[in-house]
This record gives structure tokens, C-alpha cells and sequence, in this order.
């Protein structure tokens, strides 16, 4: 009887030692989830693309920040987010159904420490690009964080045989009612002082040099530094085909080259396009501006720009000839023209402005306009 009952204490006490066991590992198992959750509610999450825009075809860097605010170390902290497969990721090459990139980054974070993470991507296609919101699970509880970052994919550039074939026709051109003006840009050699020469053209350098006179920097001449362009996105085409995007992408990625030249140079230029945007607007017009915060903003319109018409361009040409547009050199980018385009066209011409076609069929080139009465007198 008393060997049955001592066995009956050894069960009962391992029982008991499983039970305060388990309770323990219970406890445990709690207080780790709680840790947890308690880091999680202290953990500060955001992204953002090193450059605000960057060309077709070049790459960028996407930057997380991941801080633990609380005093508990964190370890595989999953943050998952959708990337679009237009931006593409080095080293995450699966693609969720609906064509994005499923994106995950695991962290472990000590505790009061931001850990900066940095990937490349490759932009293989123009437009605006937004990263919304990144998320974590733990316990099949969803953790939001809110971090917003956005990219403008500008236009490709023009490769190098294509910019040479399109300055080839830029700078012939015809005789012009355009002023002739000094390009401050351009050097051309020294002369001597002459009455009404400018206090600002005068070289000291060579002057001291040469001693006895003074000497001023003699510049090139140009005709005019004011530059409209004109895209038109009326072709006749069905605008959900290949054929009409990859003519309006070529029109795009020319108005790229052409404003950087006039950058470069330090010409004013303007844009119009009738286009629809990504805001629902019908067309887009800047106006002639220059300098560099000028250009980038409207490589970022370029960047929204959707592929399919709005305005009819003969409407936006003839806004331009109601405002007094004058003294300015217009370049079109067209398949197409009509007559309502033509009438407009004339007008402005009559404006003392100079309009060119930059035919974007392939057997058309860079032509300057002539006008009904010019061609009679031919």
C-alpha cells in the first residue's frame, strides 16, 4: 500500500512539474508576444528615391529607414511592400499575378537604433511612380506604415547617332524676321573698344596684356533665344497600338534633347502638348521660362503625361497667337496636319514667328514651315 502511494506522489508530482512547465513556457511565450508587440508599436518605417526624377533607362536608389524606438531588441522584421515591375529591383526578379514586384525586407533592430537600407532600381518605363504604404504581420495582426514615396521617370534620352540627326536639321535654317541677337554663351576671340560697346564685354585680362587699349569679348550671333515646342498627339492612329506609342515616346524623348539644349545654352523655352495628364487636365502648356528648376519641371509634366489625345492642337496654336506670341522660334511635332492647324500656323507666322515641323514619320525630316503666300512666290 505505501509503494502504491508513493507512486501515485511521483506521478502526481511530475504532473505538477509538467503543469508549472508548461505554465512557465506559457508565460514566456506571452511575454515574448507582448515584447513584441510593444516594439512594434515603437517602430518608425520610411522610404524614399534618391533623386525626385531620373531618365528612362537609368537607375536609381530606393532608401528605407527602419527605426526601434523602444528599449527591447527586434529580430526578422519583415516589411513587405508591392513594387510596380517598371521599376525594377536588383535581386527580387518574382512578380506577383497582377504584374508587381512582391518586395521584402527583413530587419533585426537593437533597441534606439535606425538601420538605413539602400536597393538600386532600374526605370525601365516613363511615367509617375507612387509607394503608398508597407506593412508587417505578427499573430495574423496587420501592421501598417505609412510611407509615402514618389518617383518621376523622365522621357530616354536621345542616343548619340539620334541627337546627331536631329541637330543636323536644327541648325539649318532659313532667313527670319527673329531679331539677331548677342549669345552671351558663345566665345568668338578679343577685339578693340568701340563707342557703345557694353562696360560688362570689356576683357581686363587681355587688356592689361596688351596695354594702350581696351579690349572687349567678342560673341556669336543668334537668331533670337526664345523656343515654343509643340507636340501633337492627334495622329490618326488608334492611340492603343504600339505603332502610336512608340511615335509619341520618340516625340517625347526629342523634346527631352531639345530642352536640355536650350538649357545649355541658356535659351528661354516653352511646352505644349495635346495630351491628357495623369490629373485628368486635357492638355499641358508651361510657359517660356529658363534655368534648371525650370527644365526639371517640365521633364516631371513630361512624366505624366498619358498616351492618348485631349485638346485639338489648332485650339491650343491659336491660344498661343491670342496671347501675342511673337518673336519666337515654334518647333512642331506632328504626324499629321489639317487645316485648322494651318490657320493658326499662319497667324502666328504672321507674328514675326518662325515655325519648323519635326515630321515624326520616318521618311519626313526637320522642316520649316512655309505659308501659302510664301510657296506662291516660289
Amino acid at each position: 500500500m505505501e509503494q502504491l502511494l508513493y507512486q501515485l506522489f511521483v506521478i502526481f508530482d511530475r504532473i505538477a512539474a509538467a503543469f508549472v512547465y508548461i505554465v512557465l513556457v506559457i508565460l514566456v511565450l506571452a511575454l515574448l508576444a507582448a515584447a513584441r508587440r510593444y516594439s512594434l508599436n515603437h517602430i518608425t518605417y520610411r522610404r524614399y528615391f534618391s533623386s525626385a526624377g531620373v531618365f528612362e533607362g537609368g537607375e536609381v536608389s530606393l532608401i528605407e529607414e527602419i527605426s526601434n524606438r523602444s528599449f527591447l531588441p527586434i529580430f526578422h522584421v519583415d516589411i513587405e511592400s508591392r513594387v510596380t515591375q517598371h521599376i525594377h529591383l536588383h535581386g527580387y526578379g518574382l512578380l506577383d499575378p497582377d504584374g508587381t514586384q512582391h518586395f521584402i525586407s527583413r530587419f533585426a533592430i537593437m533597441p534606439f537604433t535606425t538601420i538605413r537600407r539602400t536597393h538600386t532600381a532600374l526605370c525601365q518605363k516613363r511615367g509617375f511612380y507612387e509607394l503608398h504604404t508597407a506593412q508587417t504581420y505578427f499573430l495574423k495582426k496587420e501592421y501598417v506604415f505609412d510611407s509615402h514615396a514618389s518617383l518621376y521617370v523622365y522621357p530616354r534620352q536621345l542616343a548619340l547617332p539620334e541627337r546627331r540627326y536631329l541637330s543636323c536639321y536644327l541648325q539649318s535654317m532659313e532667313a527670319t524676321n527673329i531679331p539677331i541677337l548677342s549669345d552671351p554663351f558663345s566665345f568668338a576671340g578679343i577685339r578693340e573698344y568701340r563707342a557703345g560697346d557694353s562696360f560688362h564685354s570689356i576683357n581686363f585680362k587681355a587688356t592689361a596684356r596688351h596695354g594702350g587699349h581696351f579690349y572687349v569679348n567678342q560673341t556669336d550671333y543668334m537668331t533670337g533665344n526664345r523656343q515654343m515646342l509643340y507636340l501633337n498627339f492627334e495622329t490618326g492612329l488608334d492611340f492603343t497600338t504600339d505603332e502610336y506609342r512608340q511615335y509619341m515616346e520618340t516625340a517625347l524623348s526629342y523634346t527631352s534633347y531639345l530642352l536640355e539644349r536650350a538649357l545649355r545654352n541658356g535659351y528661354e523655352i516653352g511646352f505644349c502638348a495635346n495630351c491628357l495628364m495623369i490629373d485628368g487636365a486635357k492638355y499641358l502648356r508651361y510657359p517660356m521660362s529658363r534655368g534648371l528648376y525650370n527644365y526639371e519641371e517640365i521633364l516631371k509634366q513630361l512624366a505624366c503625361i498619358r498616351m492618348t489625345r485631349g485638346q485639338s492642337m489648332a485650339s491650343l496654336l491659336l491660344m498661343d497667337a491670342q496671347e501675342n506670341l511673337s518673336n519666337t522660334e515654334l518647333f512642331l511635332m506632328t504626324l499629321t496636319s489639317d487645316d485648322r492647324m494651318e490657320k493658326a500656323i499662319e497667324r502666328l507666322e504672321m507674328q514675326d514667328n518662325r515655325i519648323h515641323f519635326i515630321w515624326l514619320n520616318e521618311d519626313k525630316e526637320v522642316t520649316p514651315y512655309v505659308s501659302l503666300n510664301q510657296a506662291s512666290l516660289m
